[in-house]
């Protein structure tokens, strides 16, 4: 029997939304500033900013400083798998 607070749970919710679904996807083959992840998405930077909050909330993103430079990555490369699979099960 899984526990109730199962930290998986929290894992998938924070990914249960297009544009957080889709910085996922970005994240998982490099890094990026926030200024760069908000140009590639139909919201402006301080929505970029608070789904980035979450998701680095969750455990998802972490961040790489360089100087004065703040870069975004995923900390869990293991959901690129992931989301491979439910996009080939999608199809």
């Amino acid at each position: 029997m899984l526990p109730l607070k199962d930290p998986r749970v929290g894992i998938l919710k924070a990914m249960a939304h297009p544009v957080r679904l889709g910085l996922v996807e970005t994240l998982a083959s490099r890094r990026l500033r926030v200024g760069e992840l908000a140009g590639l998405f139909p919201v402006d930077r301080t929505t970029i900013s608070k789904h980035i909050a979450i998701l680095r909330e969750a455990g998802i993103l972490e961040t790489v400083r360089e100087g004065r430079e703040i870069y975004y990555r995923l900390a869990m490369p293991c959901l690129s798998d992931l989301l491979g699979c439910l996009g080939r099960m999608a199809r």
